[in-house]
């Protein structure tokens, strides 16, 4: 089993459209009835495909830590409704989070306090403005249109996407924390995050990542650290099947430290 520990982050990929039939009926198999429910109520295949293959991924990745079969785990959601391992099923707790696009399933374990982590496909939206304009801080919103060209816009929302994302997962709140509250700033590849004090929580105890696991895809980890701490990031693809899982050498675009 893989050791867990508080200074270091698992992210575990897997390639959807990669699954064919014999392996995504394997990743059905591994789901609880009420995930099997939820699976099969899906309309398009695609939707099916992406939900089975994250969360047989998720399952799969959480054995990797504990000994406890992909099939045994089950969660429970908080009042927010983040899903967490479920103690009263005797099950040993490990830190996760999970996150699907199109293309593109991602999950992080982790023995940090909190950990993060968002993915998302790069499609430009009709306008990138407009959306930053009720997702962003000002400051980032200015960032964002100081820049030239399409190319560089897109790059850079969904980096300041993929960031605020993992910190909003991590932090468990979801969207019940401001988005304007918070800011990130890249600049020489380095990650800085700059908080509100109405949210109670200091940038010093923070830790990002943001990476390219395709050259349409970006990819953001958030963990929290103790201070003075720099945490270490191993990326693995699993192939779902009986194929050993490896490690990936992404590109690492940025990091808050350097």
């Amino acid at each position: 089993m893989l050791p867990l520990a508080s200074d270091h982050a698992d992210v575990w990929l897997a390639w959807p459209d990669a699954a064919g039939a014999e392996t995504l009926a394997a990743c059905r198999a591994l789901l609880s009835p009420d995930e099997r429910d939820k699976h099969d109520r899906f309309v398009f295949e695609r939707d099916r495909k992406l939900y089975a293959v994250a969360h047989a991924l998720l399952r799969r990745s959480l054995s990797r830590y504990a000994a406890v079969t992909p099939a045994a785990w089950r969660f429970v959601a908080d009042d927010h409704g983040w899903p967490a391992v479920d103690p009263s099923a005797g099950l040993p707790a490990v830190g996760f989070n999970l996150s699907h696009t199109r293309g593109l399933c991602a999950c992080v374990v982790s023995g940090a306090p909190a950990a993060g982590v968002d993915v998302e496909e790069m499609r430009a939206p009709v306008d990138l403005l407009e959306l930053a304009e009720h997702s962003f801080a000002a400051a980032e919103r200015a960032g964002l249109r100081a820049l030239d060209g399409e190319t560089a816009m897109c790059d850079r929302f969904y980096a300041l996407w993929t960031l605020k994302e993992s910190y909003i997962k991590a932090r468990g709140l979801g969207l019940a924390l401001p988005l304007g509250a918070f800011a990130f700033r890249l600049e020489a590849e380095r990650i800085e995050l700059s908080l509100q004090p109405s949210l109670g929580d200091d940038a010093r105890g923070w830790w990002f990542a943001l990476a390219a696991p395709s050259p349409q895809h970006r990819l953001a980890v958030a963990l929290r650290r103790a201070l003075a701490v720099t945490p270490t990031l191993t990326v693995y693809a699993d192939a779902l099947g009986d194929v050993a899982p490896r490690v990936l050498a992404l590109p690492i675009l940025a990091r808050s430290d350097p």
